[in-house]
């Protein structure tokens, strides 16, 4: 079983564009629960602490927000119907969504949502070392305490520079030096 599930996930790494392999945060999938399809042809690996925060949203009194976990839930339980979701469900962009359920222990941030997030970019790293793991969320708290521990991070939503291939989150070295003499 074991041996069927790894040359199903490399059949799949062979398929997909495997620059990134993004994780996201539950902040992302709130502004845009969408961003499965949005991503393109890469994975997209969902810790299971986004998912018990999404559960949590779907009772929101804002509305906005309570829309959208539902909405990504929804999406996440249909793509987990008609695949296996532990593996790799395909959307219809061509990404490969990934429920993960394994994370290191971290306790930087307050939340402990926040750091089992982090701790699941962490792992997934360290267990998939040919993985340039991303870890997408709008919280820079998180984005901080990622990258110290050696883990890209970055704002949503994404732009790519076409010109060197680098995912930025939009603000150019010339408006963070133009910002810094302005204060």
């Amino acid at each position: 079983m074991a041996e069927q599930k790894q040359r199903m996930v490399s059949k799949m790494d062979d398929e997909l564009e495997m620059e990134d392999v993004f994780v996201v945060d539950t902040s992302v999938i709130i502004d845009d629960p969408d961003v499965f399809i949005k991503l393109g042809r890469k994975w997209v690996i969902v810790p299971t602490a986004v998912v018990r925060e999404l559960d949590g949203l779907k009772l929101s009194t804002d509305l906005k927000k309570a829309g959208a976990a539902k909405k990504a839930s929804r999406t996440l339980d249909n793509l987990g119907y008609a695949q296996n979701i532990a593996i790799g469900a395909i959307t219809s962009a061509g990404s490969a969504v990934r429920i993960f359920n394994r994370f290191m222990k971290v306790d930087d941030l307050a939340s402990s949502a926040d750091n089992r997030i982090v701790g699941s970019a962490i792992r997934l790293q360290m267990d998939n070392k040919h993985y340039n793991v991303v870890l997408i969320t709008n919280d820079r708290n998180m984005r901080n305490v990622a990258r110290s521990y050696g883990i890209r991070a970055e704002g949503y939503p994404l732009r790519v520079d076409v010109t060197d291939n680098e995912i930025t989150n939009g603000i150019s070295d010339v408006e963070l030096a133009s910002n810094r003499k302005a204060a």
